[in-house]
């Protein structure tokens, strides 16, 4: 199995900011330079706390549980596809980005526990079999706190890896 390109990964990751961003209530002059067309502005009216676009019927929201659902589908798709043998540089992006991930995570208890985890064990990251299993060990300190079920970490590659189909063009 090869390897998802770095490419598909930052749309993933872009795709899943994006939808957070809007749960918080994306400003409109941010969105309208993403989507300068007329038709996707967004109202002045707000729904709650949150802005909508044309037509919405309720604010765009997601719960503190699907943000995190969501980012734990991303983390585990990078470590499935993350390199055998990354480069430094591989290391290096990785690093940033979950260290970014922490700092702007839109839960601040959840991104502020994270910090926490990334200073006290730092980012394992020398090949693909690391990261499956350190973002296996972080997520389950977790689900621990949060009463889930502990998952097995040694059937996490089998359970998160194969082919995503990004690399189908």
């Amino acid at each position: 199995m090869k390897p998802v390109p770095l490419f598909c990964i930052y749309i993933i990751g872009f795709i899943i900011f994006y939808k957070i961003m809007l749960s918080i209530g994306f400003e409109q002059k941010f969105f309208s330079l993403l989507f300068p067309d007329k038709n996707t502005s967004i109202k002045k009216e707000k729904i709650g706390d949150f802005l909508t676009p044309e037509g919405a019927t309720k604010p765009l929201t997601l719960t503190k549980q699907e943000i995190g659902r969501n980012t734990w589908s991303l983390l585990h798709s990078i470590a499935a596809s993350y390199p055998n043998e990354p480069t430094e540089e591989d290391k290096k992006q990785l690093t940033n980005f979950i260290y970014g991930l922490a700092h702007l995570f839109p839960c601040k208890i959840c991104g502020s526990h994270l910090l926490k985890m990334l200073n006290k064990e730092g980012v394992h990251a020398n090949s693909r079999e690391d990261l499956v299993n350190y973002f296996c060990k972080i997520h389950n300190i977790v689900n621990k706190v949060l009463n889930k079920p502990i998952f097995d970490c040694k059937k996490a590659f089998d359970f998160w890896g194969g082919d995503c189909g990004c690399n189908d063009i």
